[in-house]
Formats: structure tokens, sequence, C-alpha cells
């Protein structure tokens, strides 16, 4: 367990009770598992459903003042009372997603108390430049989200203005080496900030056949390796003989990924935590359910293989020259939003 996740909206009037409601659950369970982080994401500007706008596309002076005090006051307060460390999470069709906000964000607020989790695909998604962001704000990359985008996909969808989730469901996200931003450079750059940062290989695939997740999560075992050759330490976890999947989820949907996913791996077992629970409903309303935090665990094999990921379920597998053929141990993350 590295992090836990809440959404915010502390540009709108009296919002500050609702997110903080909703992170004394995430924290205390976060903190209780041993992780380190609470990722913070901006709710969108947008409908979820339906990509209708319900709210301004830009922020105005004072909301951005709102905003970034407030998310200094987060930080401050989840450090002070849980011990963990706030990362940002630029997010498509929310207010902080193109290069010039999230550096706009990062001047705004204070690094004690708020970074970046720097999501790879989401600061491609807009174009944004990763190496660029690294090299300016060194100091502040506080955990990593290595994801890719399909820069044809994401292109169509910008000229069309569609919104994010219907973006996921055309292919958008990419499981890495396909997409973009190219991954070497990238890991060199983190690599040579010369300290521990922690992350994940993350792709947002919803909705998801049950299927896909555990081949995709195989494949980017690649990523691993190519941090364990550049030197660049990685947790224990992420080096172990076995495959962990962290499936996050909440409510009934979550309960169906754990169970699908444990009908399907083949010697799949728990690890003694698969009964935790979560908040039911999302965003810290609801009572509690359980099932929806479930590691599975399997033998890793060897697949020389790739296979695409834009479709919703399974294709036959094209080869692939640039994919290492040994396959280690990867964690895939699938969140229901």
């Amino acid at each position: 367990m590295l992090a836990g996740t809440v959404f915010e909206h502390l540009h709108r009037p009296d919002s500050w009770d609702a997110v903080w409601t909703q992170v004394t659950d995430v924290a205390a369970l976060t903190q209780a598992l041993g992780g380190k982080h609470i990722v913070v994401i901006p709710d969108v500007w947008r409908h979820h459903k339906t990509g209708e706008p319900v709210e301004s596309r830009e922020l105005t002076a004072e909301q951005w003042e709102q905003k970034t005090s407030g998310l200094d006051e987060l930080g401050r307060r989840i450090l002070e009372e849980y011990g963990l460390h706030v990362q940002f999470h630029s997010h498509a069709d929310s207010h902080v997603g193109y290069q010039p906000d999230i550096e706009r964000l990062l001047e705004s607020t204070n690094p004690e108390w708020v970074n970046l989790c720097f999501d790879t695909g989401h600061i491609a998604y807009y174009g944004g430049d990763c190496l660029e962001l690294i090299e300016k704000y060194p100091d502040r990359i506080g955990y990593l989200h290595l994801k890719q985008v399909n820069p044809q996909i994401v292109a169509q969808v910008l000229d069309k203005d569609l919104s994010f989730p219907e973006a996921v469901r055309m292919g958008a996200m990419i499981e890495p080496p396909l997409g973009v931003p190219d991954m070497p450079p990238l890991l060199e750059a983190v690599s040579a900030l010369g300290r521990d940062i922690e992350g994940i290989i993350e792709h947002d695939l919803y909705p998801c056949s049950p299927d896909l997740p555990l081949p995709i999560a195989k494949r980017t075992e690649g990523l691993s390796q190519l941090l364990q050759r550049r030197e660049h330490r990685v947790s224990e976890a992420a080096m172990s003989d076995d495959l962990r999947i962290a499936v996050l989820g909440v409510g009934m949907m979550g309960a169906f990924h754990v169970d699908a996913l444990s009908k399907r791996v083949r010697g799949a077992k728990g690890d003694g935590r698969q009964r935790l629970s979560c908040r039911q409903g999302g965003r810290g309303r609801g009572k509690l359910s359980e099932h929806a935090f479930s590691p599975i665990r399997s033998r890793p094999s060897t697949i020389p293989t790739w296979m695409p990921c834009s479709s919703l379920s399974p294709a036959p597998p094209t080869p692939n020259s640039s994919m290492p053929a040994s396959i280690g141990a990867s964690r895939c993350s699938a969140r229901s939003h």
C-alpha cells in the first residue's frame, strides 16, 4: 500500500467540510496500511456521464487563491494529523490539466505541504512536457503514476471536445511502450533526481473486461526492469517473485472486480487482507462495504508478446521486439470513480 486517493473542489465556496470528511476516512485507512501518500485529484468541470459543463472551464483569480490556499491547509493537516504527504494529481477535464496550470499551482503552494503526483499520462494528454517539468521542479516530484497516451486518439478527443471518460473508452490511455511520453528518458530524469520516489504503473481502463488488466500488468513489468537497470531503487514488493494486483473500487463495483479477477487468475490467493473495507458510494459518502480492496497474487510467467489494449476485450497478441521477454512482478491499479 503506497497511497490513498481523495478528490477536492476547494475552489468552490464552503467546500472544506466535504473534502475533509472524505480525507479522514481515506487517510486513516492509508496510515493503518503503512502508506505514505495521499493523492489529491481535482474534481472535473464537466459531467462525467454526459460531458456537459457543470461549471466554467477556467478559474477566476479568487478561485485559484481559494484552491491553492485550501490545498496548503489540506496538506498541512494531513501531514500533522496522519503523517502522510499530499501529492496533487493533475487531471484531464479539471482546472489543473495543462502544463501552465500545473506550474501555476506549484508556484502558489508550499512544497512542505503540497507536491506532485506526477501522472505522465495526464500531463501528456494536454501536450505537457514531462522532462521540462522534472527539470524545472525537481524537488516537487513526490510520487509517480507511470502511464502513456495514444496521441492520435487524444488529438481526436481534443478536436471534438470529448470528455475524458469518452477518451478512455476510445483507447486514449495505452500501455507502454505504444504511446507517449517516451519512458526511457523520463525514467533517466527521475533516476537523476538522486532520491527514492515511489509510484505505480497505471492504466486507466473503464469500462473494462475483467480479463484485460492482468495481461497488461504482466507486460508492463518491463518498466520496472528499466527502473532496475538504471539503478533506480524500487520497493521490495515491486521486485518480488509474485505478481501483486491491487484492485481498488467502491461498493458493488469494487466487489465485482475482486470476484471476477479472483476467478480468472490461476493460482490466485489473498494475502490476508482481502476483506478490508472502503467507503461505498464514492467521495466519502455512504456506508462501509467489504471486499473493496483485494491484493491477488499469481506466479509470473514469460510473455514475449504484446497485446493491444484499446479494445475492451482481449485481442490476439502480436510480437513486439522492444518488449523484454522476461516478466517479473508489477502493480496494476483499477479505480472506480
